[in-house]
């Protein structure tokens, strides 16, 4: 998505926010099944042009999206040197082959084994095979099939918006050390057959909600607000017509049921008053109080490789 003009410190910090809301939509409502790494082969593509970057990817994409049903979400990152490179989620409509490398926790790089029961020892160690696309024409890749937490693997690639954004800004937006904070004038790149939130509203009263099973209620003085919060378990039957929520949220007068395929989060709060700029202190997020201190960097997950 694309951010116009400069801003001023409040508003990048609340367009990151917004972005990175953005994203976790996108893929809490998309049944992805890989987190991707792409990086660029400097032969076949300027790795510091964003606009050679940019033109030759989307034209792959578009190229994938239209031919094999390629569904994506990508935030571009840099490297400390400046070349530019991708992470994301790509639902199942590449070819992913085996690299023959593994994905050991604690370690920075895939490893690979020296024979048959070295891999199986690994695996059973908790590793992860590491599979390559060669369907990616402009460099290297790295694929890790989805598993255990899927919300957390969303959180851990929404953390690389506003990454690269330098951390206690100071001269305005005119400054250069406010470079980087976006690559290239994108947060993020997607496309595809995308789910989107669908949001259903209900009156309902407060002392009701909190009568319900797994109900949380939790009081925001300041702002003179109430809220409720019910999750149920992802695809429980709640009768006819009703999906998986997240979350249910209740003030004085009623309350708002946001429905929300493919999850449910302790995070759903957070994500909802992201998008609308306020923060736990019930004060907008502009302000002073508690709230989202800037992103933190993720930790290292392996590098691309060969395809």
């Amino acid at each position: 998505t694309r951010e116009e003009g400069p801003k001023a410190p409040a508003d990048l910090d609340r367009a990151v926010r917004r972005a990175r809301a953005q994203v976790r939509d996108i893929a809490l409502c998309t049944p992805f099944r890989w987190f991707v790494t792409l990086t660029l082969d400097a032969a076949k593509v300027d790795r510091y042009n964003m606009a050679e970057i940019t033109r030759k990817l989307n034209h792959w994409l578009d190229n994938q999206v239209r031919r094999r049903g390629l569904a994506y979400v990508l935030v571009p990152e840099r490297h400390k040197d400046g070349a530019v490179h991708f992470h994301g989620f790509f639902n199942d409509a590449l070819e992913a082959v085996d690299s023959g490398t593994i994905s050991l926790p604690g370690q920075k790089r895939p490893r690979r084994p020296r024979s048959r029961a070295q891999r199986e020892a690994w695996l059973a160690q908790g590793g992860h095979p590491v599979f390559n696309l060669p369907g990616w024409s402009l460099g290297f890749t790295t694929a890790l099939e989805l598993y255990g937490d899927y919300e957390a693997a969303v959180g851990y690639v929404c953390k690389y918006i506003g990454k690269d954004m330098p951390q206690g800004r100071q001269g305005g937006p005119e400054s250069p050390q406010w470079e980087g904070g976006k690559v290239g004038g994108r947060w993020y790149y997607s496309g595809g057959a995308l789910g989107r939130p669908e949001v259903a509203y209900y009156d309902d009263d407060l002392r009701e909600l909190e009568r319900r099973p797994g109900a949380y209620r939790f009081d925001i003085e300041a702002a003179r607000l109430s809220f409720v919060q019910v999750c149920w378990e992802r695809g429980e039957d709640r009768g006819a017509g009703a999906g998986p929520v997240l979350p249910l949220v209740g003030g004085v007068q009623g309350a708002q049921l946001l429905e929300m395929p493919f999850g449910e989060s302790a995070q759903g709060l957070e994500h909802m008053f992201e998008k609308h700029d306020l923060t736990f202190s019930g004060k907008s997020s502009g302000g002073e109080g508690p709230g989202p201190q800037g992103p933190e960097a993720p930790e290292p997950l392996p590098k691309a490789g060969k395809n």
